[in-house]
Protein backbone atom coordinates (compact mmCIF):
# COMPACT_ATOMS: atom_id res chain seq x y z
CA UNK A 1 0.00 0.00 0.00
CA UNK A 2 1.22 3.13 -1.22
CA UNK A 3 0.24 6.91 -0.70
CA UNK A 4 0.51 10.12 -2.51
CA UNK A 5 0.62 13.18 0.24
CA UNK A 6 1.97 16.53 -1.11
CA UNK A 7 3.87 15.90 -3.72
CA UNK A 8 5.45 12.80 -1.20
CA UNK A 9 5.38 9.21 -1.55
CA UNK A 10 5.15 7.13 1.18
CA UNK A 11 4.75 3.52 1.46
CA UNK A 12 3.61 0.92 4.54
CA UNK A 13 5.33 -2.29 4.66
CA UNK A 14 2.74 -3.72 6.47
CA UNK A 15 2.68 -5.84 9.57
CA UNK A 16 4.48 -9.04 10.27
CA UNK A 17 2.79 -11.46 12.11
CA UNK A 18 4.49 -13.75 13.75
CA UNK A 19 3.04 -14.97 16.95
CA UNK A 20 0.63 -17.99 17.13
CA UNK A 21 -1.68 -15.67 18.23
CA UNK A 22 -1.34 -13.49 14.70
CA UNK A 23 -0.17 -11.01 16.31
CA UNK A 24 0.96 -7.69 15.01
CA UNK A 25 4.80 -7.83 16.12
CA UNK A 26 6.43 -4.75 13.62
CA UNK A 27 5.11 -2.47 11.31
CA UNK A 28 7.31 -0.19 9.12
CA UNK A 29 6.91 2.50 6.80
CA UNK A 30 9.23 4.21 4.11
CA UNK A 31 8.37 7.86 4.10
CA UNK A 32 10.50 9.60 1.52
CA UNK A 33 13.09 6.63 1.34
CA UNK A 34 13.50 6.87 5.53
CA UNK A 35 12.69 3.38 7.16
CA UNK A 36 10.84 3.46 10.31
CA UNK A 37 10.12 0.43 12.42
CA UNK A 38 7.59 -0.34 14.75
CA UNK A 39 8.14 -3.21 17.41
CA UNK A 40 5.11 -4.37 19.27
CA UNK A 41 4.87 -6.32 22.33
CA UNK A 42 2.07 -8.68 23.32
CA UNK A 43 1.06 -9.81 26.95
CA UNK A 44 0.65 -13.56 27.45
CA UNK A 45 -3.10 -13.29 26.92
CA UNK A 46 -2.43 -11.19 23.76
CA UNK A 47 -3.16 -7.44 24.61
CA UNK A 48 -0.94 -5.04 23.40
CA UNK A 49 1.57 -4.19 26.05
CA UNK A 50 3.78 -1.90 24.37
CA UNK A 51 5.47 -0.08 21.13
CA UNK A 52 9.21 0.36 20.38
CA UNK A 53 9.80 3.31 18.70
CA UNK A 54 12.79 3.71 15.88
CA UNK A 55 14.25 6.04 18.71
CA UNK A 56 14.60 3.72 20.89
CA UNK A 57 11.94 4.68 23.00
CA UNK A 58 10.08 2.55 24.57
CA UNK A 59 6.03 3.04 25.71
CA UNK A 60 4.64 0.87 27.44
CA UNK A 61 0.75 0.52 28.05
CA UNK A 62 0.24 -2.00 31.32
CA UNK A 63 -2.78 -3.65 30.12
CA UNK A 64 -5.60 -4.43 32.60
CA UNK A 65 -7.46 -7.72 32.15
CA UNK A 66 -9.58 -6.09 29.66
CA UNK A 67 -6.71 -4.82 27.59
CA UNK A 68 -7.07 -1.45 27.84
CA UNK A 69 -3.89 0.59 28.46
CA UNK A 70 -3.52 1.56 32.24
CA UNK A 71 -0.70 3.87 30.88
CA UNK A 72 0.98 5.32 28.22
CA UNK A 73 4.84 4.78 29.09
CA UNK A 74 5.65 8.54 30.92
CA UNK A 75 3.67 10.32 29.33
CA UNK A 76 0.23 9.13 30.91
CA UNK A 77 -0.32 7.84 33.98
CA UNK A 78 -2.92 5.74 36.32
CA UNK A 79 -5.58 5.80 33.09
CA UNK A 80 -8.83 4.73 34.11
CA UNK A 81 -12.21 3.67 31.70
CA UNK A 82 -15.80 4.05 32.53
Amino acid sequence: MSAARQGRRCEWFGAEHSSSRRQITKEVLNPDATTFRLDWTCSLIGHLSGLLYPDETRVDFAPDALGRPSKAGSYARAVTHS
